[in-house]
């Protein structure tokens, strides 16, 4: 994983995601903050596919669910719509 005093600016795909699937709150919430509303609804939308669709690892499934409630938990918009 990479450092975590990288520059917000020089956020990678991949430490996005890393922080999304983190099962840490602050590195969810501070991925989450980063992304515009349609990103948020593809991530939205591919966390959820992650917790219910077929061939993904069960460490893959519960890090997708974490993020999905740590998000509902703050409250952040569209994070509890199914």
């Amino acid at each position: 994983m990479p450092a975590m005093n990288e520059s917000e600016s020089d956020l990678s795909l991949e430490t996005l995601w890393a922080r999304l699937l983190s099962q840490n709150p602050a590195q969810i919430l501070r991925a989450w903050a980063r992304l515009e509303a349609p990103e948020r609804t593809a991530v939205l939308a591919h966390l959820r596919e992650m917790t219910a669709g077929e061939g993904w690892h069960p460490g893959q499934r519960k890090a997708a669910q974490s993020a999905l409630g740590v998000l509902e938990a703050s409250g952040s918009q569209d994070a509890s719509n199914t």
